[in-house]
């Protein structure tokens, strides 16, 4: 989902991450919701290393987070 400039994305596995790596790079902050317990935030941090250090040449925003027992995070209700 998008909110003006900022990303809301849901994380499933690390195809997911991967397909995030895909979008355009127009983003000023990106919110990652991570729907796997087996995913942790810093595996899904090292596969984003390389997209944000060779796609980003301004500040950009990224929040990681783990869903609630709805999959959702608490702030997108």
């Amino acid at each position: 989902m998008e909110y003006g400039s900022k990303l809301v994305f849901h994380v499933k596995g690390p195809d997911d991450v991967y397909k995030l790596k895909s979008f355009q790079v127009k983003y000023r902050a990106i919110d990652i919701i991570i729907n796997n317990p087996r995913l942790s935030k810093r595996d899904v941090i090292e596969m984003l290393r390389d997209y944000v250090l060779t796609n980003h040449f301004r500040t950009i925003k990224i929040w990681v987070v783990r869903a609630d027992e709805d999959g959702l995070y608490n702030n997108y209700r």
